[in-house]
């Protein structure tokens, strides 16, 4: 667990390459990168972090974790724009009090479905 609001973070591991599914609502960052490492993966080995919709409570801490690990953010081209734009209506972010900054998502998806290979 890393903080109250936030929805599931989610680790996958492939054999040291990884990624993560989601940031949470911000605010946890110390808590999150030591659960990444209890999981036996150092953080500078997450290449994506995989958005899988727009809600602060699954984005928040996305300009955190970008800027702590350096990886690339993936989401999908219809959420996109909304964070992009840092629109605090659609992301929900005033349920929880705060403002979302606008930021770049680094690849956008379209269509249904999209292979994302992870390493060399």
């Amino acid at each position: 667990m890393t903080a109250l609001g936030d929805a599931a973070i989610y680790l996958i591991n492939f054999d040291g390459e990884a990624a993560l599914v989601d940031a949470g609502c911000g605010g946890a960052e110390k808590r999150l990168l030591q659960n990444i490492m209890d999981c036996g993966v150092q953080p500078e080995r997450i290449e994506y972090l995989l958005i899988t919709h727009c809600h602060y409570d699954h984005t928040g801490g996305v300009q955190t974790v970008r800027e702590r690990i350096h990886c690339q953010v993936v989401a999908h081209e219809l959420e996109a724009v909304f964070l992009e734009q840092g629109d605090n209506i659609v992301t929900g972010v005033r349920w929880y009090g705060g403002t979302l900054r606008p930021f770049k998502v680094d690849r956008t998806i379209s269509g249904d479905s999209e292979k994302i290979i992870f390493g060399p």
